[in-house]
């Protein structure tokens, strides 16, 4: 799981590094044509699946401590909340 998200997370960067090269392109006039609107969707679906899974270790996490019998209070509903937003707006 961790290789996952350190693998989203290096994808995301890699775009965002990426669109800076393809921005250089175009301000020295080159036609780099609809690039980056396909790179800034790229990215924006990598970040949502990064914030999606996070949420999701986050949720397993305080249910672990609450099982554990630690007082998590609404830590747990925000955070489907939080998810559920998620799921929502993509």
């Amino acid at each position: 799981m961790d290789k996952y998200k350190e693998n989203l997370q290096s994808d995301i960067t890699s775009i965002k590094d990426f669109e800076k090269v393809v921005l250089a392109d175009k301000e020295r006039g080159y036609d780099v044509g609809t690039s980056l609107d396909t790179l800034e969707f790229q990215c924006s679906s990598l970040t949502f699946d990064f914030k999606f899974f996070y949420s999701d270790i986050k949720i397993t996490r305080a249910s672990d401590r609450e099982a554990r019998g630690l007082s998590v209070g609404n830590l747990i509903m925000n955070l489907e909340g939080q998810k559920q937003k998620l799921m929502l707006e993509f």
